[in-house]
This record gives C-alpha cells, sequence and structure tokens, in this order.
C-alpha cells in the first residue's frame, strides 16, 4: 500500500502554473529525492503534500486517506515537513522548537508535555547531536545548526511521512552525512521520506529514487544511476552534465561540465592509451572529461580514480545515439578533443565529435596516428603519450612532422612506438 499518492496534481501562482498534472506514488520505507532547476515545483509539490497550499485540481491521499478529509492535527500526525528558511521572530530554544514536533498529540489543553512526548523530544535532539544547543534560542544559531533544529521537530513529530525540503543547505560535509544517515535510519525503520534536494551527488548516494521536476511535471523517475545519467537532467537543468562513479561508495557523482569553461579538455577512447592520457592530463592540472568510455574499461576506472566526469556506456554492444550526442554537446563545451586508443569500429563516432571540436589532437599508436588523424580532417594534431601535455599546452600545430613524413623507427623509450600503448585492448 502507498504511503502517499498524488494524482494529476495543479497547482497555479497568480497567472503562473507551477505544478501540471503531477502524479507519483509514495511507499513505506524509501527516501525519494525531488530535483531539479529553481522554480520548478519542488517546493509547491511538498507544501501540497503537507496541506500547506490549496490545490486547483488533483487529488492527494495520505494511506487511503483524501488530505481533505483530514484537519490540520490528522495531517500533522501523518506528515512532518521541514521547511527550507525556516522563519525565527522571538528567542525559541532549540528544545522549545523540537517540542513544537509533539504539539499534534496534545489537545489544546494541555501546556505541558507529558513523558512519552519529552522522550520523543530527547531522542530527536540526541540523534542530531544537539544536546549542547538545546537551551540555545535560535537567533543565536548558525544556518546549519538551525536547518538540524528544525529535522530535530519532524523527527519529534514521529509521522510516517518525512517532507523535507534542501534539509542540509547550508551545512558542511560532516552535517549533512549525520543528517542523510539519520534519515536513511528512519527509512530503514519503515518511514517515508520525500526530500528536495539541490545536490545531485547527494541525492544519488542517498536516495533509492529520484524524480527529475522540470516544467511543472515529472520529467524522468527512477533509479538515481539511471534517471542521473539522462538526457532529462541535461533538459532540466539546461546545461551539460558528467556522470562519474564515487570510489567509495558506488553511487554516480554529478558534475556540471560546462563550469570547467573553455580550459577543460575533453577525452574519446578507451584501453591503456587513453588511460595514459587521462593520467597525464590530471597530473598536469588539466580539468578533463571523458566519454563515452565502456563501463569497466581501465580508461573509465582511471577517469573515477580522479573524480573526472564522465559519460559512460555497457561494457558491450554498439554505443547508442543519445550517448554520443550527450558527448558532442560536451566536446562542444570544452573545445579541445583528444582521441586516443579508439577501436577501429568506433572511429566514425571519432568523427563525428572531431567536427565538433575547437581542436582535435589524436593519441595512439605511432602506426595508427596517421590513419586515423586522416579519416577525422586535415587539419588535427597527432601526438605520442609523452607529447600530449607540451602539445596542449603548447599552441596549435600542423599535424604532420618532420619526423613522421619520414619514418622514423620506433625507439625504445617511446611508449606509444615500442607498443606499451595500444589501442585495441580493453
Amino acid at each position: 500500500m502507498s504511503r502517499c499518492r498524488v494524482a494529476d496534481l495543479v497547482v497555479d501562482r497568480g497567472e503562473r502554473r507551477v505544478l501540471d498534472g503531477l502524479s507519483l506514488s509514495l511507499d513505506p520505507g524509501e527516501i525519494v529525492a525531488l530535483v531539479g532547476p529553481n522554480g520548478a515545483g519542488k517546493t509547491t509539490l511538498l507544501e501540497a503534500i503537507t496541506g500547506v497550499v490549496d490545490r486547483d485540481a488533483g487529488q492527494i491521499h495520505l494511506d487511503d486517506d483524501s488530505i481533505d478529509e483530514l484537519g490540520r492535527r490528522d495531517i500533522a500526525r501523518r506528515v512532518a515537513s521541514v521547511p527550507q528558511n525556516g522563519a525565527v521572530g522571538f528567542d525559541l530554544t532549540v528544545e522549545d522548537l523540537v517540542g513544537m514536533g509533539r504539539t499534534p498529540y496534545r489537545s489544546r489543553f494541555e501546556l505541558s508535555m507529558g513523558a512519552s512526548d519529552r522522550n520523543a523530544v530527547g531522542a530527536a535532539i540526541d540523534r542530531l547531536g544537539l544536546e549542547s544547543l538545546a537551551d540555545r534560542p535560535l537567533t543565536t544559531l548558525s544556518g546549519g545548526q538551525r536547518r538540524r533544529a528544525y529535522l530535530a521537530r519532524a523527527l519529534a513529530q514521529d509521522a510516517p511521512v518525512l517532507a523535507l525540503d534542501e534539509p542540509t543547505a547550508s551545512l558542511d560535509i560532516a552535517h549533512t552525512r549525520e543528517i542523510f544517515e539519520a534519515v536513511v535510519d528512519l527509512a530503514g525503520a519503515g518511514r517515508t521520506v520525500i526530500a528536495a534536494i539541490h545536490d545531485l551527488s547527494v541525492a544519488a548516494r542517498y536516495a533509492d529514487r529520484i524524480l527529475v521536476l522540470a516544467d511543472g511535471d515529472i520529467r524522468a523517475r527512477g533509479r538515481p544511476a539511471t534517471v542521473l545519467d539522462s538526457d532529462a537532467v541535461e533538459t532540466a537543468f539546461g546545461t551539460s552534465v558528467g556522470v562519474a562513479t564515487d570510489p567509495i561508495t558506488g553511487t554516480p557523482t554529478i558534475r556540471p561540465v560546462s563550469d570547467a569553461g573553455s580550459e577543460r579538455i575533453h577525452v574519446v577512447g578507451g584501453g591503456p592509451v587513453a588511460a595514459g592520457v587521462i593520467g597525464r592530463l590530471a597530473d598536469a592540472g588539466r580539468v578533463v572529461s571523458v566519454g563515452p568510455v565502456r563501463e569497466g574499461d581501465v580508461a573509465a576506472e582511471a577517469a573515477a580514480a580522479r573524480d573526472m566526469t564522465s559519460i559512460r556506456v555497457s561494457r558491450a554492444g554498439p554505443i547508442d545515439e543519445r550517448a554520443i550526442e550527450r558527448t558532442r554537446r560536451v566536446v562542444t563545451e570544452a573545445g579541445t578533443l583528444v582521441v586516443a586508443g579508439v577501436a577501429a569500429g568506433h572511429r566514425t563516432i571519432a568523427q563525428r565529435l572531431a567536427a565538433a571540436a575547437d581542436r582535435c589532437v589524436v593519441v595512439d599508436d605511432r602506426s595508427e596516428t596517421e590513419s586515423i588523424a586522416a579519416l577525422l580532417d586535415a587539419s588535427v594534431e597527432t601526438a605520442t603519450p609523452d607529447e600530449i601535455i607540451d602539445r596542449l599546452c603548447g599552441a596549435p600545430t600542423d599535424r604532420a612532422d618532420p619526423e613522421r613524413e619520414h619514418g622514423s623507427p620506433p625507439t625504445a623509450d617511446d611508449p606509444a612506438r615500442s607498443g606499451q600503448f595500444v589501442s585495441e585492448s580493453r
């Protein structure tokens, strides 16, 4: 049975339609992340679920009951919320605020908390590490401390559904982890959590499902690894994103690749050649994105180890058009493309990507560079793995050089010539 169901929800704010026919279902024990650009309707959706804003159309059910049939106290017993910006107008202490979470369980004539209320408040304060702040007025707290206090109030409310609006805004890494570990524990105990989260990597790490909101509706939904590696995220946020795998958690790490600006270099290819280029560029302090690259490829592992953004594809099978188009957009933003270790069957993909780049450098085994360069364009440059840093840090040069034109034989100290880098390795 769904803990919360939203069907065909419409909410207007003046002349603007904020939510336009949105539907979703929330199950017990799951964490659902709402992601999307500012103004996408995340806060409005949470406020609708908690009954704070009026609907213009659609239905919302908590368990099997319509919220239209529930009073404010009944809704508060079923849904606890953490607002994005908790207003503080007087010197309420942390303990007082957390105690307000017990209000739905007391009659209007009960002025003091009973033993069960005090136990719930104490447990919530302890869980969020607020013991030393319990007697402090909220007006004296930092923004992050205040966020933790409001979450403690929601915990004390003991509702089966938690609606969290940017619960870790203004928090450092340690307190972000602390809050979401508490949220994970609550979900493990059967509570349902729906949270608007601005950090896509945090959403990927802790959420069971992700909903991408844009233009008043859900544009994508599903498991983090699937949703965050989709065109829906790029469309919703209006920027290209890259996906790397966190080497510790194994969850996706998301980053807008356009943030790096024109100094970024994109590497396409795989195997030891691409992995070597990725390592050299990283050691030189260059900002690098990678892809499309196959899961499990040594180049993918090299990118993940350095927390680089990457466009990943499955271990086998053709590379789909969606991944190619995403990569083309990334290459356009980067400006510089390095083609390294491209397998023979994928050279037409490299050709398409080279057409989108301002500058293209081919790095491969000496026997392959000229044929690949000729396939891509007469104006591309070529380099050995050892030459790549000097080539990219210096001025562009013509792809042909006297040594190559005269067919100088391989030397033992040239990794590409000696066979140390092989373009077809996987």
